[in-house]
């Protein structure tokens, strides 16, 4: 009988046990694997069960509810990209707004580095007290700049892992529900690829796809910013802005049609792999060889 999974599990994990600082903030929860890493080779029954939500089950529970729901609502646009949306889009929505205040910290980290060092120049009008002001936001800065700097990447590679194992169980539940005549259309090293290759992308793209929204607000505000201080020559920085992102966007778009290719050939490679690894084991139970 198949053991209920139950948040209970989680109780006794340091992920779950330890303080709001260490938990979002920090690495200590850690601390008894680097302990024992200290001593000895880390061992498979060392490591920690997995959180609840990060569970296979639940994940794949997660997406049949999801994508009932988004095909009786669009069954004639039926995404991805809102599938994931529903499954995780609030927590992303959550890290995006941690990481907008994360690029805004640091451009302002410069100015306050300016006004600080104006303090010592000859002649300087700035109080002491200001000085200790200047000197206490900067230190606040980069402190909140650090830490939650590191909270994204965590939650950013967790959140990656998480939807690679969603759409792997889907893959793999559908391959086990195809039909015979689904199966003659398609291959298992179509399935393999989609699994080696696509599904593990998504541990990779939460970390830049926030960049699509924050990254033309980020270069509105250095725009104005530079306008503030040097003038219509700050047009020149814009200038070089643009040419950049339209040279990144037809290398990206090089790369995926030359990925599409790769693909296309690594799907073939795989098949063929397949055929030969079935022929080989035929030769063998029929005793051909001689």
């Amino acid at each position: 009988m198949e053991r209920r999974l139950s948040r209970d599990d989680d109780k006794d994990h340091p992920y779950m046990t330890t303080n709001f600082f260490f938990k979002y903030f920090s690495f200590w929860w850690l601390y008894p694997l680097f302990k024992i890493a200290r001593k000895r080779q880390i061992q498979e029954s060392d490591l920690f069960q997995n959180l609840h939500d990060d569970k296979c089950r639940v994940l794949l529970d997660l997406f049949n509810r999801n994508w009932s729901k988004i095909t009786k609502l669009y069954a004639s646009n039926v995404s991805l990209f809102r599938l994931v949306f529903d499954c995780f889009g609030k927590l992303y929505l959550l890290m995006g707004i941690v990481l907008f205040i994360n690029m805004a910290l640091t451009i302002t980290h410069p100015l306050f580095v300016g006004w600080l060092v104006t303090y010592f120049l000859p002649g300087s009008q700035v109080t002491t007290t200001a000085a200790y002001l200047y000197a206490t936001g900067l230190l606040l800065i980069t402190l909140s700049i650090t830490l939650s700097e590191q909270w994204y990447y965590f939650m950013s590679d967790r959140l990656g892992i998480r939807t690679t194992v969603l759409f792997s169980s889907a893959i793999f539940q559908k391959a086990l529900k195809l039909n015979a005549f689904a199966m003659s259309k398609t291959s298992i090293g179509n399935v393999v690829n989609l699994l080696a290759n696509d599904a593990i992308q998504f541990k990779t793209t939460f970390y830049f796809l926030q960049m699509l929204w924050i990254a033309p607000l980020l270069i509105i505000i250095l725009t104005f910013l530079l306008w503030q201080q040097v003038g219509i020559v700050s047009l020149v920085a814009l200038g070089v802005q643009i040419v950049i992102i339209l040279q990144q966007t037809f290398c990206v778009s090089l790369l995926v049609k030359f990925r599409q290719k790769y693909l296309k050939f690594a799907d073939h490679r795989v098949r063929i792999m397949n055929e030969i690894i079935s022929s080989m084991r035929t030769i063998k139970m029929y005793a051909w060889e001689e």
